[in-house]
């Protein structure tokens, strides 16, 4: 008994978490949407820049990084570090653009960007999912869960009663 009450605890308790999933996903696409837009206007006008000096954007890149003024040559690594942190964003939104939600949702796992997750968590608000891939996350949760459940609880198996040994 206690092993299934046990098991069942662990699987709603997964139900919950896995059912805020899609929402999760959703205000950190939103983040990233917003993030990768900001950054794109910061290297186009690093281009457009570049092109006033007739260079493009490598040669724009090590032309500071090349100087001889340590101030400029951190410009531009930071500059660099920027392109490239651009780049691996735009790649990710494109990928949380998919149509289906276990696209979307791995898409975020695996590239996850640190700070993105971060200020998505300090807004995010769980809620009851009423939406059909709330449901299924749900579902997959509460399947995780109940099965982590009872394999936790495999050694709380029943005992077997001895017979007592009280012979008259």
């Amino acid at each position: 008994m206690i092993r299934r009450v046990m098991a069942m605890f662990i699987g709603g308790l997964g139900a919950a978490l896995a059912s805020q999933a899609p929402e999760f996903a959703q205000q950190y696409a939103q983040r990233l949407g917003g993030a990768v837009e900001e950054l794109r206007g910061i290297v186009q006008q690093f281009d457009r820049d570049g092109a006033r000096s007739n260079l493009d954007r490598q040669g724009g890149l090590k032309r500071l990084e090349g100087s001889s003024d340590t101030f400029i040559v951190a410009r531009g690594q930071a500059m660099r570090a920027t392109i490239q942190r651009f780049t691996l964003l735009e790649a990710q939104k494109q990928s949380m653009n998919a149509p289906d939600v276990l696209t979307r949702v791995g898409a975020m796992v695996k590239d996850y960007d640190p700070l993105i997750a971060q200020q998505a968590k300090a807004d995010f608000r769980p809620a009851l999912p009423l939406t059909l891939e709330g449901i299924f996350f749900a579902l997959l949760g509460f399947l995780g869960g109940t099965s982590i459940g009872a394999i936790i609880a495999l050694p709380m198996g029943r005992r077997k009663l001895r017979p007592s040994r009280n012979y008259p």
